[in-house]
């Protein structure tokens, strides 16, 4: 651990009084900063970047398009997030003007792939850094302030450098980043290795050793930048120099769902690592002007959740992380953490996410927070009226087939769970193929439609009776796939008889068993379905309950 003692603020502040966890960093007391500060960092409305992408880059992913995605917590909810299309010349130069319409603005930089050859799906969004620094992944944000105006050069392995005024600060970015990379590597490979060998205490050890590194290591380099850096991007820049490494080791235990064997040991070590509590008086509009800190708080209140109470009801879990949150935060950083939370949760809890949305609207104070949970409500719950056509050229709409459930994969070529749910719906489109009421749906996300119609032809990611749809070449930027926050595959629908979604996230019938291969003889995926292990699997059991009761439900009148 280590402490530092930021430049005093002038001005007045008016803090609030939170319960957390403690935070493994002593940044907390840096947090005494005013609104007023906050709200003097530019004046422009726009920020202009200009520079040029390395051409070994634009030929790992087949492309002359970057993407810059602007990061917003209020537009995640409602699957609104903003990407900025630039388009390359042949020697990666660019220039493009972004609105803004925020002092602080978090951007990621992506490549648009179309390469059939580096093993990612054509047409996905893919962070730049991509693949040498895999853990950062999309999270690697940089902040700019409005009014900006920065040149820019990615060179090959995404290593980022700035020119112009206040580009400093993204310098120091650049440099935390570039030195998590390699460090993050090399834990990786001792920590598999700990894993492996099931020693995971171990395992959990090394990876806290690795935060508190990454932590020393990103304040070095921050103050070796101090003087060219104002106080308030000091302390933002100092605040995600502390809670990313954080936010990386809570993430690292994904694991104890991955291996039971690991849950004992991980459960034991995170009570300890976390069990402190502390009061602390902060200022909400700093920490939440932190692209990290957010994200660190809420895998805080989150993953205690998920390793404590397995088994337990979903109205526990959603009810236990409510309670939690309001209790620890207040303000915009209780409104925004409400936010997330629904988000996640709707993933697997959504009858009982409905249930506490009136709960959270009463709550949350910050008004667009409140008019995007508002908006969310709306439109969350409602099926997207899809529009798409078949292998044939026919259309199909969601209005055709009032009166009977839906239930509609999401799929891409080269992807190998893809073919696995396939093989269980396989099992589950047989059982009910004499039923009249339910219609079984593929959509497509291949943006080559030569590919899609190849890819039928191997019976690997459609079964028989389903009706093949294909997203008209647009893959993950079709409507259809924004409206539900799909990325990749794969993803599943399920419609009742009135139009209205039952869900977008229900339990996938394939999980915890594997029934797919590579053909010896094609080299390519190929599908083994087996009724009797999906007909055992719990998540199976579970997908098919729902259908159940998807079909029990009546069919309203036409008005």
């Amino acid at each position: 651990m280590f402490k530092y003692t930021p430049k005093k603020p002038r001005g007045s502040f008016r803090s609030q009084k939170i319960s957390m966890f403690t935070y493994v960093l002593s940044f907390s007391f840096l947090l005494f900063f005013s609104f007023s500060e906050l709200s003097c960092f530019g004046h422009g409305s726009e920020i202009i970047l200009t520079g040029n992408v390395d051409t070994a880059i634009m030929n790992k992913f087949a492309s002359n398009e970057m993407v810059i995605k602007i990061y917003d917590p209020v537009k995640e909810l409602n699957n609104e997030g903003e990407m900025i299309r630039v388009k390359l010349d042949k020697e990666g130069k660019f220039r493009t003007n972004i609105p803004v319409d925020k002092e602080i603005n978090y951007f990621g930089f992506c490549m648009q792939n179309e390469s059939l050859t580096n093993k990612i799906s054509p047409g996905a969004i893919i962070p730049i850094n991509f693949p040498e620094r895999m853990e950062l992944g999309s999270n690697e944000l940089y902040l700019f302030e409005s009014g900006d105006q920065i040149g820019m050069t990615i060179s090959k392995g995404g290593i980022f450098n700035f020119s112009g005024t206040n580009s400093e600060k993204l310098n120091c970015q650049a440099q935390i980043f570039k030195l998590n990379g390699p460090n993050t590597l090399k834990v990786d490979e001792l920590r598999d290795n700990y894993y492996l060998q099931k020693r995971y205490t171990d395992f959990f050890k090394l990876k806290q050793s690795a935060m508190n590194l990454d932590q020393k290591l990103n304040l070095s380099i921050l103050n070796s930048f101090r003087e060219n850096l104002n106080d308030q991007i000091y302390n933002i820049l100092s605040v995600n120099a502390g809670a990313y490494p954080e936010l990386k080791m809570l993430s690292s235990f994904f694991i104890l769902f991955l291996d039971p064997g690991a849950k004992a040991e991980g459960a034991t070590y995170y009570s300890r690592y976390f069990k402190r509590e502390i009061e602390e008086n902060i200022d909400t509009t700093l920490v939440t002007n932190s692209v990290y800190y957010p994200l660190m708080a809420f895998q805080k209140e989150w993953t205690p959740l998920k390793i404590f109470t397995p088994g337990k009801n979903k109205n526990f879990l959603v009810d236990s992380l409510y309670d939690r949150i309001t209790s620890n935060y207040s303000g915009r950083m209780r409104d925004e953490l409400l936010l997330m939370s629904f988000k996640e949760l709707n993933k697997t809890s959504s009858e009982q996410v409905k249930l506490k949305l009136d709960q959270a609207l009463n709550t949350i104070t910050t008004p667009s927070y409140k008019q995007a949970l508002a908006k969310w409500k709306r439109e969350q719950f409602t099926a997207f009226p899809f529009e798409l056509e078949d292998v044939n050229g026919k259309s199909h709409k969601l209005s055709d087939y009032k009166g009977k459930v839906i239930v509609m994969d999401f799929w891409f070529t080269n992807c190998g769970w893809c073919v696995n749910l396939n093989a269980a719906m396989h099992t589950i489109i047989e059982r009910y193929k004499n039923n009249p009421d339910i219609v079984f749906m593929t959509v497509c996300e291949d943006k080559n439609k030569d590919q899609w119609i190849k890819s039928l032809e191997t019976n690997a990611y459609t079964s028989p009776g389903t009706i093949n749809l294909y997203t008209n070449g647009l893959g993950g930027e079709h409507p259809i796939m924004k409206y539900y926050n799909f990325q990749g595959g794969p993803w599943q629908v399920v419609i009742d008889k009135n139009g209205q979604l039952v869900t977008s996230r229900p339990p996938r019938p394939s999980d915890g068993i594997q029934l797919f291969g590579i053909d010896p003889e094609t080299k390519k995926y190929k599908a083994y379905p087996d009724d009797q292990v999906t007909m055992k699997n719990p998540n199976a059991i579970a997908f098919m309950k729902l259908l159940d009761e998807s079909l029990a439900i009546k069919t309203h009148a036409a008005k």
